[in-house]
């Protein structure tokens, strides 16, 4: 089972360590994400779609009914649990919540996935509450903790959890990104095509665009989910207000689909099409 991840998401070794993990089996059954909420509860997000989602191939594949409801957060068996904002707002009483409801099969996929956003902020009663069910953990179900610093938990609890460490990397669209953009979200399948015609002669350039479109959708993406963009704001905005989810997540899919049939040595101006008809013809 493959693990899909947006290539602009984290550094290469962050991505592979969590496809790594995942396809080959070994996925623990609780994972901590450190680094800023605003990166790290947009992938719990994904990677909790990849968990529900019922494609036998690759996943989260956009397409199924659970990652649908998991990129509309409506899926029954994902939970999303937080304190209030401050320090220590995170009390026992969720956790109590949660041990009971852990006990209970899941309503439609084949597990349950907790989401603990800003772990840090549990108390340490809550901690020591949650210590035990990370110590003898039920069958089908899955965490996934967010903390921006791990330091924050107790020893007791990083040794039961694998942490991913998120580094985050900032950078700026090609200009050209912006207006094939704003063609995307008018549905101007021709001025898009007419935008991209200097690059049928230019393979260099096709692949920066194809780069940072796949930039561009991630970052529209991460604003859909409550992140926060890492390039282009005026741009991952356009976007996020012109797509849902589920398209903005294909997206990037097909986009990272047709680079690499560019690297095959697709021919350009075909691939272009290509990928000008598969944008506008899903659905909004």
């Amino acid at each position: 089972m493959k693990l899909l991840l947006p290539e602009s998401i984290g550094s290469q070794r962050f991505r592979q360590d969590l496809e790594g993990a995942f396809e080959n089996g070994r996925f623990p059954h609780a994972v901590l994400l450190e680094g800023t909420s605003d990166s790290t509860l947009p992938i719990a997000k994904l990677l909790s779609a990849a968990c529900v989602c019922t494609d036998d191939t690759a996943r989260p594949c956009g397409h199924c009914a659970g990652c649908k409801k998991a990129l509309l957060d409506c899926h029954p068996d994902i939970s999303l649990l937080s304190g209030e904002g401050g320090a220590r707002s995170f009390h026992k009483e969720s956790i109590t919540f949660l041990r009971s409801d852990a006990a209970i099969r899941p309503n439609e996929a084949a597990c349950k996935v907790y989401i603990l956003a800003d772990a840090q902020n549990l108390s340490e009663q809550a901690q020591n509450a949650l210590l035990k069910i990370l110590e003898e953990p039920f069958s089908a179900v899955q965490f996934f903790l967010t903390a921006e610093n791990a330091s924050a938990l107790l020893p007791t609890i990083r040794s039961r959890v694998q942490t991913f460490r998120l580094e985050s990397k900032i950078s700026q669209p090609d200009p050209l990104c912006k207006t094939l953009c704003e063609k995307i979200c008018h549905g101007d399948e021709f001025g898009f095509l007419c935008e991209c015609a200097p690059l049928f002669r230019d393979k260099s350039h096709t692949d920066t665009i194809f780069h940072d479109m796949i930039l561009l959708f991630r970052d529209a993406l991460m604003l859909r989910c409550g992140g926060k963009p890492l390039c282009d704001l005026e741009s991952a905005k356009l976007l996020s207000k012109g797509l849902t989810k589920a398209k903005l997540f294909s997206l990037v899919r097909i986009a990272q689909e047709e680079q690499n049939a560019l690297h095959r040595n697709a021919n350009v101006p075909l691939l272009l099409t290509h990928f000008a008809s598969l944008i506008f013809s899903m659905e909004a």
